[in-house]
């Protein structure tokens, strides 16, 4: 008795809403639970699903110990996403040993990486070496290289994220049909960092490890200048171990990282008064997401923020952090944009992309996105679909048996 319009507004159409999943909405009790019975006509009722006759969705905090304690205790059988649990990883990886609990992952595709400031903002009208300029310290490729081998990112997966994701070569999983297999990884590897280093002009004079390297002859780096630099990070605990955990090992090579962990507000500043958008860091870490297409406005010359185009880049809003310029890269992102997608010529240009962001390194890939999902051991077919938006994607199968316990 409603038109469109109407139900669009309408409280209850959002409340009871019509639908041909295998659950009915019973009951909601909004910040305490929503409580759904088996819906009898459900098309796959014929296969007996859904396996539950009644589910309740407790809405439990964000709190990770307690909700992986009411999973131990019984009060939950399934813990999602939203529940923060990979922020104690520790807890859960004692747990799942123990044999309390078990978890799944799924990788991507988000990707975290740490963007190096190559271009700095003062630079946008030439280098001045009169002025109180910030150095050049990553304009050369072999020093982002040098600190990808220096920095123990598998080792830092292993102790942080208890091996539930892995250590990029791209900004793509392997399993995605567009990854470029060809790609070789910079394994942790001090001695080659050292070598780089020195070829690039930042000398240990000292011969001591444990202090910074000074510019001995590095371009646009006055001579004695420390290698002394700034880790901003987009504020988190697991982001917190990571920057100590390669604050450590950079320190290793001669290389002084000093975190810095920045809000959401300070992260997203726009240009040109932002720290990061205005291309005013040194370093920085976070997140980005991998769509369809390569992420390749992160890294085109076109989409650095300057005075001349309003500080919004020319397309996708000035998002080039780092101030990287590579005409080959544009060229190939350009070709991936122009080529119909499932072509040759669209997967070559994807497979270029990848290669030149893998050689130069504007970015260093530190370790894939995760989605983390722990349940009793009891249930049966967990499973997470980062495809999907919600990893309740097969609802309708999971179900309790005890032989479905590692």
């Amino acid at each position: 008795g409603k038109s469109a319009a109407d139900l669009l507004g309408d409280p209850a159409a959002a409340e009871k809403p019509l639908g041909w999943g295998p659950y009915i909405l019973e009951e909601w009790v909004k910040g305490e639970y929503v409580r759904l019975v088996k819906n009898p006509a459900y098309f796959r009722a014929g296969e007996g699903l859904p396996k539950f006759d009644i589910l309740v969705y407790r809405f439990t905090g964000s709190l990770s110990d307690s909700n992986l304690v009411a999973l131990e205790s019984g009060e939950c059988d399934v813990v999602d996403q939203t529940t923060y649990i990979e922020e104690d990883l520790q807890t859960l990886r004692q747990m799942e040993l123990d044999g309390k609990i078990k978890s799944v992952s799924g990788l991507g595709p988000d990707w975290e990486h740490l963007d190096f400031g190559i271009k700095p903002q003062s630079y946008d009208n030439g280098y001045n070496p009169f002025a109180e300029e910030r150095p050049d310290y990553f304009g050369d490729a072999r020093v982002r290289q040098a600190f990808a081998y220096c920095m123990d990112r598998e080792g830092a997966v292993t102790t942080y994220l208890k091996a539930k994701t892995s250590v990029p070569l791209s900004y793509l999983t392997p399993q995605h049909p567009l990854y470029n297999s060809e790609l070789k990884p910079l394994a942790y590897d001090p001695g080659r960092a050292a070598e780089l280093l020195d070829a690039a002009g930042w000398k240990d004079f000292d011969n001591d490890p444990a202090t910074p390297r000074v510019a001995g002859n590095v371009k646009n780096v006055p001579a004695g200048t420390p290698l002394v630099v700034e880790y901003a990070y987009l504020d988190s605990p697991v982001r917190q171990q990571m920057a100590a955990a390669f604050q450590q090992s950079l320190a290793g090579c001669g290389i002084q990282v000093n975190p810095v962990a920045l809000s959401l507000a300070d992260f997203s500043a726009p240009a040109p008064e932002g720290k990061i958008f205005g291309r005013n860091f040194d370093l920085v870490q976070f997140a980005w997401s991998a769509g369809l297409n390569p992420p390749c406005f992160l890294y085109e010359s076109g989409e650095i923020a300057t005075s001349d185009n309003g500080w919004v880049g020319t397309r996708f809003g000035g998002v080039n952090i780092t101030g990287y310029e590579n005409p080959e890269l544009d060229a190939a992102c350009e070709r991936v944009r122009q080529a119909a997608p499932g072509s040759e010529a669209y997967r070559s240009a994807h497979m270029q992309v990848q290669a030149i962001l893998a050689a130069d390194l504007p970015s260093i890939p530190l370790y894939y996105g995760f989605r983390l999902i722990a349940a009793r051991p009891q249930v049966c077919d967990l499973m997470v679909d980062i495809s999907a938006r919600s990893e309740f994607g097969n609802l309708e199968s999971l179900d309790i048996r005890p032989d479905c316990a590692p």
